[in-house]
């Protein structure tokens, strides 16, 4: 039997204003996570197995969530990686070094040590995540959490018009 049509105010949400996308004739998909969440640690791998099957007909981005000045090196942490070209390669042991290894992720050294000691040139990183670019996406974050609505996560909006999350499902 195929599956039931998802229900509006169920399984998902319409946003009362359309927000715009970048996406093209590809839907436009966007995680709102944070790194210590645990529940997005759990969604994270489910959600990445998704994205890979969708291919082409999606555009799949990432926002790491503003939560108060604890979470900024994280957040930071995600941008930097993002910046840099090596999200891919490091966004998971992001996740495991917060809930597997038990780090904390509270400053920017402790952020930094591990970014060295996980075999990315410190000086660059650091350079990087102080950076301006750095900085302005840590306030794009800020709108688009705003423009979104986004009170708990993960999150997911799509096409600028829906959005869900793995508690509504």
């Amino acid at each position: 039997a195929a599956p039931a049509a998802p229900k509006e105010g169920v399984q998902y949400q319409v946003l009362p204003q359309k927000q715009e996308t970048q996406a093209g004739k590809a839907v436009e998909v966007t995680e709102f996570f944070a790194y210590y969440c645990p529940h997005c640690n759990a969604f994270e791998p489910l959600l990445s197995e998704w994205v890979k099957k969708q291919g082409s007909n999606i555009v799949f981005k990432r926002v790491h969530v503003p939560a108060g000045a604890r979470v900024v090196p994280q957040q930071r942490l995600f941008y930097t990686l993002e910046a840099m070209g090596l999200l891919d390669q490091y966004h998971e042991k992001a996740f495991a070094a917060i809930h597997q290894q038990r780090l904390r992720f509270a400053d920017d050294e402790e952020v930094i040590e591990w970014a060295a000691k996980s075999g990315i040139n410190r000086a660059r990183f650091a350079d990087t995540y102080r950076s301006m670019g750095v900085a302005g996406k840590l306030r794009h974050a800020s709108a688009m959490m705003e423009a979104y609505k986004v009170d708990h996560w993960p999150f997911v909006a799509i096409d600028g018009r829906f959005v869900t999350s793995p508690s509504m499902a």
